[in-house]
């Protein structure tokens, strides 16, 4: 962190400014403290941006799609205001080096170190365009190595500036290095291809240190990436296959970040982690180190729990790297603070969770054989027990009205569906005594739509199927004709080939949550947390339902609603429609959950 200077402001809107953290193309960004003495960080954007009706209104735009993207490995935007004179968003601050640093001082990572890195990356840009956002900006600089996982940055607002004309010429604010082809070209529109394409050079950088396309001037490797292949160099080759794809120069050729982390399980990737890896004291003033503290006066006092891990006993699916849970001979996480909720707020500094700080255990680092690079892997290997299976676990929570009383203590093992007599679950890892089973092995047939709309008219003439899971009714009506919210699932299919925003299966203003489950047992407590891990697309695509590409046959749905129901639907059969599209219904057992104290 730098100091002020003479021209930085000292307050924002109620947050007093303590430092500099960077400064980019579209602004600076300063660390600040909520009022309960939370670090965030928060991004002031450039005078010249701010002064250009469109782009306010592009910035306005995209800061609310952000606002809706809550994934493990993506940073939270907590509070906003687009109005003020320079605009300005704070964000969950990370503490923690960037990729681009942490190679940059230690050198290349390690294989293994480098595909978990490579998952969580593409875990968060899943959740990212699950809700209709593309990154725009990926590169090094943007992937934060926190204690439990890398963290992507910045996400959806590069998009506020691209084509905003200052000073009469065409701005694009992705980092040129780092631009898909199409992107250099604008020859067609920039969709989530772009950002699977600079995924693959960030992968390439950071199992080599070196740029995919070579080096040169900027104008070199933008002519290489538009023309030319990738220069593999001395890419490991348990890395290459997923450079090679990513980098493809047809955007249709390119994998999805669900098949990415296919191809680092294929490649070796591995979810349990030796006891002994840990963060050597030559780089554990990185991840995990916290942030610059709060004034005395300002610090919270911790929760007397701490809060509950959402990844714990969840299946590695695809779309995201795994269960990502401790190793059991490593040290207990620190005290965390409890989650506060980050919905919608009132200008000026407000409490949000922050990213706790893992115990670090004494001893030496794991002594691997002499290899290529060994002081490197060893940093490497370390930071992967760290990025992967350590210690703290930071808690997303989405936008509405979650509950302090989330938080808790998990032990023992689940009880699973109807334990404990009354139905609740007795452990899991993030305790339940909030939840109590409501309704259990109903069985219900999620048919498809009968009608096929058209996205010119705003899909009027679709039909809608909608599940109340808050009660597990069901009901078929036109779209746009009810009002739905974020306790309902639609089934609505819309436009060419079902390509209509929104079209397929997906929650209601994405105020939900959902991940998928292979426990037909599985707890309350661990649904919940499932879910929370939104490994399942929001929507699941009619082509994705076409091809039964993301809901399988014996697999669960876990959802958790804005009214903090816990629901799973675990898929019994499913059945074809020729004569309708070739679309899906489902015959499935669910059991809901519902807070103890309704």
């Amino acid at each position: 962190m730098q100091e002020l200077t003479a021209e930085d402001p000292r307050e924002i809107s109620g947050y007093e400014l303590k430092g500099r953290l960077g400064a980019g193309g579209m602004g600076v960004v300063y660390l600040s403290h909520t009022r309960g003495g939370q670090p965030v960080a928060l991004k002031v954007v450039r005078r010249e941006y701010a002064e250009n009706p469109e782009f306010r209104r592009r910035f306005a735009r995209e800061v609310q799609a952000a606002r809706r993207v809550h994934g493990t490995y993506t940073t939270p935007v907590v509070d906003s205001d687009t109005e003020a004179a320079q605009p300005w968003l704070a964000s969950a601050y990370v503490p923690g080096p960037a990729l681009a640093d942490a190679v940059t001082e230690h050198g290349p990572l390690a294989p293994p170190v480098a595909l978990s890195l490579v998952a969580g990356i593409a875990e968060a840009l899943a959740s990212i365009h699950g809700v209709g956002v593309v990154h725009r900006d990926l590169k090094p600089s943007n992937v934060l190595l926190a204690a439990d996982g890398p963290r992507v940055i910045d996400f959806g607002i590069a998009r506020a500036a691209d084509t905003t004309a200052l000073t009469g010429t065409d701005v694009r604010l992705g980092t040129p290095a780092y631009m898909a082809p199409e992107q250099v070209t604008g020859a067609a529109l920039a969709g989530p291809e772009i950002d699977v394409f600079a995924l693959g050079m960030v992968a390439h950088f950071a199992a080599t240190g070196g740029h995919a396309f070579g080096e040169g001037d900027g104008h070199a490797i933008l002519y290489r990436i538009v023309a030319q292949e990738p220069e593999p160099g001395d890419c490991p080759p348990e890395l290459l296959p997923i450079v090679t794809a990513c980098l493809a120069k047809d955007p249709a050729e390119r994998p999805t970040p669900a098949q990415v982390i296919e191809l680092c399980r294929a490649g070796g990737m591995s979810f349990a982690r030796e006891a002994g890896w840990w963060l050597p004291a030559t780089a554990a003033g990185g991840a995990g180190a916290g942030a610059p503290p709060a004034p005395a006066a300002e610090r919270p006092v911790p929760s007397a729990t701490p809060a509950p891990d959402p990844r714990a006993d969840a299946w590695p699916a695809p779309g995201r790297p795994g269960p990502l849970r401790p190793v059991t001979d490593a040290p207990p996480p620190a005290e965390a603070v409890a989650p506060v909720p980050v919905g919608a707020v009132p200008a000026g500094p407000h409490p949000h969770t922050a990213v706790p700080t893992p115990a670090v255990p004494s001893g030496a680092a794991h002594d691997g054989p002499p290899r290529r690079r060994q002081s490197v892997v060893l940093i490497a290997a370390v930071l992967a027990a760290l990025l992967i299976g350590a210690g703290a676990t930071y808690l997303v929570t989405r936008n509405g009205d979650d509950k302090q009383a989330d938080a808790g203590t998990g032990g023992g093992e689940s009880g699973g569906k109807g334990s404990g007599g009354d139905g609740s679950d007795k452990g899991g890892s993030g305790g339940s005594g909030n939840l109590k089973l409501a309704e259990s092995d109903k069985r219900m047939v999620i048919r498809p739509p009968a009608e096929r709309g058209e996205a010119f008219s705003a899909c009027s003439g679709a039909d809608s199927v909608l599940v109340d899971l808050d009660t597990l009714a069901m009901a078929t009506t036109n779209h746009g004709s009810y009002q739905a919210d974020g306790k309902h699932l639609e089934y609505m299919n819309c436009g060419k080939d079902g390509t209509a925003e929104n079209s397929g299966l997906h929650l209601v203003d994405n105020m939900g949550l959902m991940g998928r489950t292979t426990e037909r047992n599985i707890g309350a407590a661990d649904c919940r947390d499932t879910a929370r891990e939104s490994t399942l697309p929001n929507p699941v695509t009619i082509a994705q339902i076409q091809d039964d590409s993301v809901l399988k046959k014996d697999t669960g749905i876990c959802f958790e609603t804005a009214e903090k129901s816990v629901v799973l639907m675990w898929i019994d059969r499913i059945d074809k429609s020729p004569d309708n599209h070739d679309l899906s219904s489902y015959v499935v057992t669910a059991t809901r959950w519902k807070p103890a104290a309704s």
